[in-house]
Protein backbone atom coordinates (compact mmCIF):
# COMPACT_ATOMS: atom_id res chain seq x y z
CA UNK A 1 0.00 0.00 0.00
CA UNK A 2 1.56 3.30 -1.09
CA UNK A 3 0.60 5.66 1.98
CA UNK A 4 1.28 8.94 -0.19
CA UNK A 5 -0.39 7.77 -3.26
CA UNK A 6 -3.92 7.02 -1.33
CA UNK A 7 -3.19 10.51 0.45
CA UNK A 8 -2.60 12.37 -3.20
CA UNK A 9 -5.96 11.11 -4.63
CA UNK A 10 -7.96 11.93 -2.19
CA UNK A 11 -9.57 15.58 -2.54
CA UNK A 12 -8.42 16.82 1.23
CA UNK A 13 -4.62 16.69 0.34
CA UNK A 14 -4.84 17.03 -3.65
CA UNK A 15 -2.67 19.95 -3.71
CA UNK A 16 -0.24 18.77 -1.54
CA UNK A 17 3.25 18.08 -3.10
CA UNK A 18 4.81 14.72 -3.20
CA UNK A 19 7.17 16.25 -0.52
CA UNK A 20 4.24 17.76 1.53
CA UNK A 21 2.34 14.54 1.26
CA UNK A 22 5.76 12.36 2.66
CA UNK A 23 6.51 14.72 5.87
CA UNK A 24 2.78 14.00 6.79
CA UNK A 25 2.95 9.97 6.54
CA UNK A 26 4.50 9.78 10.37
CA UNK A 27 0.52 11.23 11.08
CA UNK A 28 -0.81 8.00 9.52
CA UNK A 29 -1.54 4.60 10.38
CA UNK A 30 -3.76 2.19 8.49
CA UNK A 31 -6.55 0.25 10.13
CA UNK A 32 -9.18 -2.28 9.29
CA UNK A 33 -12.80 -2.65 10.37
CA UNK A 34 -15.20 -5.24 10.21
CA UNK A 35 -18.68 -5.30 8.81
CA UNK A 36 -20.99 -3.66 11.27
CA UNK A 37 -18.06 -2.45 13.06
CA UNK A 38 -18.30 1.49 14.63
CA UNK A 39 -15.26 3.83 13.66
CA UNK A 40 -16.58 5.95 16.13
CA UNK A 41 -19.97 7.47 17.99
CA UNK A 42 -21.64 10.22 17.82
CA UNK A 43 -20.38 12.51 21.00
CA UNK A 44 -17.33 11.31 21.58
CA UNK A 45 -13.88 13.52 20.60
CA UNK A 46 -12.77 14.01 17.10
CA UNK A 47 -9.43 12.47 17.35
CA UNK A 48 -9.01 11.62 13.63
CA UNK A 49 -10.06 11.48 9.77
CA UNK A 50 -10.04 8.71 7.75
CA UNK A 51 -8.98 7.92 4.35
CA UNK A 52 -10.98 4.69 3.18
CA UNK A 53 -8.84 2.00 1.03
CA UNK A 54 -11.17 -0.41 0.14
CA UNK A 55 -14.76 -1.49 1.66
CA UNK A 56 -18.01 1.49 2.17
CA UNK A 57 -18.21 3.09 5.40
CA UNK A 58 -22.03 5.20 6.58
CA UNK A 59 -21.98 8.06 8.43
CA UNK A 60 -25.44 7.97 10.46
CA UNK A 61 -27.61 9.26 12.95
CA UNK A 62 -31.23 8.31 13.88
CA UNK A 63 -34.57 10.24 12.43
CA UNK A 64 -37.44 11.75 14.42
CA UNK A 65 -39.43 7.87 13.92
CA UNK A 66 -36.30 6.27 14.83
CA UNK A 67 -35.11 5.06 12.13
CA UNK A 68 -31.35 4.96 10.65
CA UNK A 69 -30.79 7.62 8.16
CA UNK A 70 -27.76 7.97 6.32
CA UNK A 71 -26.13 11.32 6.29
CA UNK A 72 -23.59 10.25 3.61
CA UNK A 73 -21.53 6.97 2.05
CA UNK A 74 -17.91 6.94 2.01
CA UNK A 75 -15.96 4.57 -0.52
CA UNK A 76 -12.80 4.01 -1.67
CA UNK A 77 -11.00 7.44 -2.56
CA UNK A 78 -13.20 9.19 0.53
CA UNK A 79 -12.26 10.70 3.03
CA UNK A 80 -14.90 11.50 6.35
CA UNK A 81 -14.53 13.28 9.62
CA UNK A 82 -11.97 15.48 7.64
CA UNK A 83 -14.06 18.92 9.55
CA UNK A 84 -12.89 18.30 12.59
CA UNK A 85 -8.72 18.32 11.76
CA UNK A 86 -8.23 22.41 12.18
CA UNK A 87 -9.99 22.35 15.33
CA UNK A 88 -8.67 22.06 19.02
CA UNK A 89 -11.44 20.17 20.69
CA UNK A 90 -14.45 18.86 18.88
CA UNK A 91 -17.13 16.15 19.11
CA UNK A 92 -18.11 13.83 16.60
CA UNK A 93 -22.14 14.69 15.24
CA UNK A 94 -22.94 11.45 14.25
CA UNK A 95 -21.55 7.31 14.25
CA UNK A 96 -19.78 6.17 12.15
CA UNK A 97 -20.01 2.41 10.55
CA UNK A 98 -18.34 0.13 8.37
CA UNK A 99 -20.97 -1.44 6.13
CA UNK A 100 -18.53 -4.04 4.66
CA UNK A 101 -15.26 -5.18 6.36
CA UNK A 102 -13.12 -2.21 5.04
CA UNK A 103 -9.37 -0.86 5.21
CA UNK A 104 -8.40 2.73 6.33
CA UNK A 105 -5.71 5.07 6.64
CA UNK A 106 -6.35 6.97 10.02
CA UNK A 107 -5.07 10.45 9.73
CA UNK A 108 -4.10 11.85 13.53
CA UNK A 109 -5.66 15.54 14.35
CA UNK A 110 -2.74 15.83 16.35
CA UNK A 111 0.00 14.88 14.14
CA UNK A 112 -1.70 16.65 11.15
CA UNK A 113 -2.39 20.06 13.26
CA UNK A 114 1.90 20.37 14.36
CA UNK A 115 2.48 19.82 10.37
CA UNK A 116 -0.11 22.34 9.34
CA UNK A 117 0.95 24.92 11.29
CA UNK A 118 4.65 24.97 10.14
CA UNK A 119 2.95 24.79 6.11
CA UNK A 120 0.58 27.43 6.14
CA UNK A 121 0.81 27.03 2.06
CA UNK A 122 -0.78 23.44 2.50
CA UNK A 123 -2.85 24.67 5.02
CA UNK A 124 -4.92 27.11 3.15
CA UNK A 125 -5.18 24.29 0.35
CA UNK A 126 -6.48 21.58 2.99
CA UNK A 127 -9.06 24.64 4.17
CA UNK A 128 -9.89 25.32 0.70
CA UNK A 129 -10.97 21.96 0.04
CA UNK A 130 -12.83 21.26 3.29
CA UNK A 131 -14.87 24.40 2.32
CA UNK A 132 -15.31 22.69 -1.10
CA UNK A 133 -16.46 19.55 0.34
CA UNK A 134 -18.60 21.03 2.83
CA UNK A 135 -20.57 23.45 -0.23
CA UNK A 136 -21.33 20.57 -2.54
CA UNK A 137 -22.00 18.49 0.35
CA UNK A 138 -24.52 21.03 1.50
CA UNK A 139 -26.41 20.89 -1.73
CA UNK A 140 -26.72 17.66 -2.07
CA UNK A 141 -27.43 15.80 1.28
CA UNK A 142 -29.21 18.92 3.35
CA UNK A 143 -30.80 21.35 1.32
CA UNK A 144 -31.61 19.50 -1.32
CA UNK A 145 -34.19 17.46 0.70
CA UNK A 146 -36.06 20.10 1.57
CA UNK A 147 -36.19 21.57 -1.55
CA UNK A 148 -36.79 18.54 -4.27
CA UNK A 149 -40.60 18.23 -4.90
CA UNK A 150 -40.73 14.84 -4.13
CA UNK A 151 -39.07 11.24 -3.24
CA UNK A 152 -37.99 11.38 -6.74
CA UNK A 153 -36.64 14.05 -6.85
CA UNK A 154 -34.48 12.93 -3.97
CA UNK A 155 -33.35 9.94 -5.32
CA UNK A 156 -32.05 11.26 -8.81
CA UNK A 157 -30.22 13.91 -6.62
CA UNK A 158 -28.04 11.10 -4.64
CA UNK A 159 -27.61 8.68 -7.98
CA UNK A 160 -26.17 11.66 -9.86
CA UNK A 161 -24.00 12.55 -6.29
CA UNK A 162 -22.29 8.90 -6.16
CA UNK A 163 -22.18 8.70 -9.70
CA UNK A 164 -20.04 11.92 -9.51
CA UNK A 165 -18.48 10.51 -6.65
CA UNK A 166 -17.90 6.79 -7.48
CA UNK A 167 -18.41 6.58 -11.05
CA UNK A 168 -16.42 4.62 -13.47
CA UNK A 169 -17.21 4.63 -17.05
CA UNK A 170 -18.04 1.36 -18.81
CA UNK A 171 -19.59 0.70 -22.13
CA UNK A 172 -23.35 0.81 -20.77
CA UNK A 173 -22.69 4.29 -18.37
CA UNK A 174 -21.17 5.10 -16.02
CA UNK A 175 -21.25 2.41 -13.03
CA UNK A 176 -21.26 3.29 -9.51
CA UNK A 177 -18.77 0.91 -8.19
CA UNK A 178 -20.60 1.22 -4.40
CA UNK A 179 -23.44 -1.76 -3.91
CA UNK A 180 -25.39 0.49 -2.64
CA UNK A 181 -28.68 -1.55 -2.30
CA UNK A 182 -32.28 -0.15 -1.80
CA UNK A 183 -32.40 0.33 1.77
CA UNK A 184 -29.28 2.05 1.77
CA UNK A 185 -30.58 4.46 -0.50
CA UNK A 186 -33.92 4.59 1.36
CA UNK A 187 -32.12 5.58 4.70
CA UNK A 188 -29.61 8.30 2.30
CA UNK A 189 -33.13 10.11 1.16
CA UNK A 190 -35.18 9.84 4.25
CA UNK A 191 -37.73 6.92 2.53
CA UNK A 192 -39.53 3.69 2.69
CA UNK A 193 -37.98 1.18 0.98
CA UNK A 194 -40.97 0.23 -1.14
CA UNK A 195 -41.07 4.02 -2.46
CA UNK A 196 -36.93 4.00 -3.53
CA UNK A 197 -38.22 1.23 -5.50
CA UNK A 198 -41.01 2.55 -7.30
CA UNK A 199 -38.41 5.10 -8.08
CA UNK A 200 -35.96 3.21 -9.46
CA UNK A 201 -38.66 0.83 -11.68
CA UNK A 202 -39.17 4.02 -13.17
CA UNK A 203 -35.58 5.15 -14.33
CA UNK A 204 -35.24 1.71 -15.40
CA UNK A 205 -38.22 1.63 -17.31
CA UNK A 206 -37.44 5.09 -19.10
CA UNK A 207 -33.36 3.48 -19.38
CA UNK A 208 -31.92 6.37 -17.34
CA UNK A 209 -30.64 3.92 -15.48
CA UNK A 210 -29.55 -0.19 -15.00
CA UNK A 211 -30.24 -1.81 -11.59
CA UNK A 212 -28.83 -5.48 -11.13
CA UNK A 213 -28.16 -7.02 -7.57
CA UNK A 214 -27.59 -3.84 -5.74
CA UNK A 215 -25.30 -2.72 -9.05
CA UNK A 216 -26.29 0.67 -10.12
CA UNK A 217 -25.43 2.14 -13.95
CA UNK A 218 -26.20 5.36 -14.85
CA UNK A 219 -27.07 5.23 -18.87
CA UNK A 220 -28.47 8.44 -19.08
CA UNK A 221 -26.36 11.05 -17.04
CA UNK A 222 -28.09 14.19 -18.84
CA UNK A 223 -31.97 12.71 -18.26
CA UNK A 224 -31.13 11.93 -14.61
CA UNK A 225 -29.39 15.39 -14.56
CA UNK A 226 -32.52 17.34 -15.97
CA UNK A 227 -35.11 15.41 -13.78
CA UNK A 228 -34.04 16.43 -10.50
CA UNK A 229 -32.79 20.45 -11.64
CA UNK A 230 -36.63 20.80 -13.39
CA UNK A 231 -39.11 21.91 -11.01
CA UNK A 232 -41.52 19.59 -11.18
CA UNK A 233 -44.88 19.73 -9.26
CA UNK A 234 -45.52 17.32 -6.95
CA UNK A 235 -48.10 15.49 -8.31
CA UNK A 236 -45.75 15.00 -11.57
CA UNK A 237 -42.92 12.96 -9.74
CA UNK A 238 -41.84 9.76 -10.83
CA UNK A 239 -43.11 8.53 -7.67
CA UNK A 240 -46.35 9.15 -8.10
CA UNK A 241 -46.27 7.86 -12.10
CA UNK A 242 -44.80 5.08 -10.63
CA UNK A 243 -47.62 4.30 -8.06
CA UNK A 244 -50.19 5.18 -11.05
CA UNK A 245 -49.06 1.40 -12.43
CA UNK A 246 -51.01 0.14 -9.38
CA UNK A 247 -48.74 -3.68 -8.83
CA UNK A 248 -47.80 -3.47 -12.59
CA UNK A 249 -44.07 -4.66 -12.64
CA UNK A 250 -41.92 -6.86 -10.70
CA UNK A 251 -40.07 -4.93 -7.93
CA UNK A 252 -36.30 -4.57 -8.74
CA UNK A 253 -34.42 -7.80 -7.09
CA UNK A 254 -31.07 -7.10 -5.19
CA UNK A 255 -29.98 -10.66 -5.55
Amino acid sequence: MDVVEALGATELFAEATHDELCAITPAIRPRAFARGAYVYHAGEPATAAYVVLSGLLKTVTVGPAGHELIVELTGPGGCIGEFHLLEEDSNRYYDLVAVERSECLVVSRVSLQYYLERNPRLLRKVAAAMVRRLLRQAATYHIAPRTESGIAGRVERQLSALSDDYGEDTAEGRRIRLRVDQSMLAALVGASRANVNRVLRQLVRNEVISYDAGQITVVNSAALRSSFSSARPPGNSLVRSASGHGSAGRELTEG
